[in-house]
């Protein structure tokens, strides 16, 4: 259903106030960073409770770190809106009737109407109905920097050991596994930077569901809008599931080309670096 005039420009002035406020995109890398924390937690405690398979474990480490991300999503609409009502109970020329004026005035005075206090804000790139997700698990990030550790050659023995102190399995399993690991990288490091520049479209329409759902503010609303977790899975749900694919296909191809491997830390020392 097409949503009225009137609200998508009561949204704007929300989302113009609401990015002159506060710094939208600091607080999405806070979630982003977060989220990731919270995966590498999952992982590491499925590990620790015996579930050593990592074609099991890292998709439900991504799983746990979305859901994570909602939860995220609710604490700081309600900061947002908590903040709102401080700032409004402490004016004391505010009108009673107009809720979130602040936001929705988009400055630091008290007309409703008005959006000329706001601050522009470039914004990252049209509507919001993209995508993103974040996602992480258990060992990605110690991984990279500890698998490159190369160990010491030992010093006395035959003329015809290696002059270096490794050698690089890229020959068949190898290869493939190291190919997983960097598309699977490179989609996290890509929702998270997807994420954050497009914060302010994806929490201001979020914050402003909420708030319309809340009753905070009376207009003109369609039965039909939906709330702001629907809109924030619509806008990530594709990132979501893409992370998803790539963690569970690695974790299965880690498990079955080296299964005495049950970390990325073990796969890269055990199965690429040699």
């Amino acid at each position: 259903m097409r949503t009225p005039a009137s609200v998508m420009s009561l949204h704007d002035r929300f989302k113009c106030g609401l990015t002159h406020r506060y710094f939208i995109r600091l607080h999405m890398t806070i979630l982003v960073l977060l989220v990731l924390m919270a995966g590498l937690l999952a992982s590491r405690g499925l590990t620790r409770a015996g579930v050593r398979h990592m074609g099991v474990r890292y998709p439900i480490a991504v799983l746990f770190s979305y859901l994570v991300f909602f939860v995220l999503v609710r604490i700081w609409i309600a900061y947002v809106c908590r903040a709102s009502r401080s700032r409004k109970e402490s004016a004391s020329s505010s009108e009673s009737s107009s809720d979130l004026g602040d936001l929705f005035s988009g400055g630091s005075g008290g007309s409703g109407g008005s959006t000329s206090g706001a601050g522009k804000l470039v914004e990252g790139g049209g509507r919001f109905g993209g995508g993103g997700s974040s996602a992480s698990f258990a060992d990605a990030q110690a991984s990279t920097l500890q698998a490159a550790a190369v160990p010491a050659p030992r010093s006395g023995g035959s003329s015809s050991s290696s002059s270096s102190g490794f050698s690089l399995d890229l020959d068949g399993d190898g290869l493939l596994l190291l190919i997983l690991f960097a598309l699977l990288a490179a989609a996290i490091f890509g929702v998270g930077v997807y994420l954050v520049y497009q914060g302010p479209a994806i929490l201001s329409v979020a914050a402003f569901l909420a708030v319309l759902a809340s009753g905070l503010v009376k207009t003109a609303r369609s039965s039909h809008d939906p709330g702001w977790m629907e809109s924030i899975f619509k806008a990530t749900v594709l990132p979501f599931l893409l992370v998803l694919a790539l963690a569970g296909l690695f974790g299965y191809e880690a498990h079955k080309r080296c299964p005495q491997a049950t970390t990325i830390r073990q796969v890269f020392r055990q199965c690429i670096f040699r």
